[in-house]
Parts: structure tokens; sequence; C-alpha cells
């Protein structure tokens, strides 16, 4: 991240708060990419999704973001709060002499490519406080996907494979 002040200098030494949520999961299975020229299965092992769903602590608006299954809310019927936090960050970082602080984000390999977040950055420089935020899905090691004989992290989503949202599989 990257913080100035209002002139555009480096603002050094500021704290920046940082959260990380969970905004969608998806359900399916790591399939072979397809050769374009031969039609035949290749590596990279890609996420086939099967569905999309909602982070389940935001369906009730009411009750949004406050870490209980709350009526409601379980649309997945496992019992849980799906996807849960799968991801996290320090909370907390600090800007160096050129105004940058890196934020790692740490997660399972499993949940990688099957979890959608949002990453939120604040910080105050000089009495005004500014934000950003970036959503992204948790991306894969090429490394990690990159055979068709060794199974990968996540071979099936941790949040099941069916095209339904309200299927706990």
């Amino acid at each position: 991240v990257l913080v100035t002040d209002a002139a555009g200098n480096a603002a050094a030494n500021v704290s920046v708060v940082v959260t990380l949520i969970p905004s969608f999961y998806h359900k399916g299975i790591r399939v072979p990419s397809i050769d374009p020229d031969t039609g035949e299965p290749v590596a990279p092992l890609v996420a086939s999704i099967s569905a999309t769903c909602q982070n389940e602590d935001t369906i009730v608006s009411a009750t949004a973001l406050n870490g209980q299954l709350d009526p409601g809310e379980d649309e997945s019927t496992d019992g849980f709060l799906t996807p849960g936090n799968v991801a996290s960050v320090p909370g907390t970082v600090t800007t160096d002499d050129t105004g940058f602080a890196e934020i790692n984000i740490t997660y399972a390999k499993s949940f990688a490519s099957w979890t959608r977040v949002k990453l939120h950055a604040s910080a105050q420089v000089s009495g005004t406080e500014g934000f950003d935020e970036a959503e992204f899905t948790l991306p894969v090691l090429l490394a990690d996907v990159n055979s068709l004989t060794a199974a990968a992290p996540g071979m099936t989503s941790p949040f099941g494979s069916s095209n339904a949202c309200t299927n706990s599989n």
C-alpha cells in the first residue's frame, strides 16, 4: 500500500489499518486446461466453478459481518458461516520512508481460487483519513497446479462441488 499526503509526498511511519473480508466463495473442481490447437488436456489445472455463493455473514443486513451464525444466514445448510475467515492480514502495517507498506495475506493453499475477498486499508495523514479497497480471488501458485499427475491443493473446492449454494456439498 502507498500512503501520501495531500501534496502527493510519501508519508513515512504511518500506521495503516488493514482488514480482509470474504465476499464470495466458489464451489467446483480443478480441471486441466485445454490446448486450443489439439483439444488435449494440459497443465495448468484451472478452477471449474459450478456455483458462486455470497459470504453467509452478509446475507442478513441487520447482523452482517458479526462473525456469528444468525437465523437466515446458513444458506449452505452446513451449520457454519461459509466461507468463514479463511485468510488473514496483519491488522496494522507501517509505511517506510517511501510511503509504502507491504501487506501479507495468509491462507491455506486449498482456498486458492475458491474464495473472493475484499482488502480494505485506511490511514490518517495530517488529520485526513483516506482509504482504498481491492476485491480479488485468492490466487493459486502456478507450481501447485502445473501438473496433470500430481494432486493439487483444493482439487475440489473446500466448499463443495454442487451447483447450488443451498447444498452443503
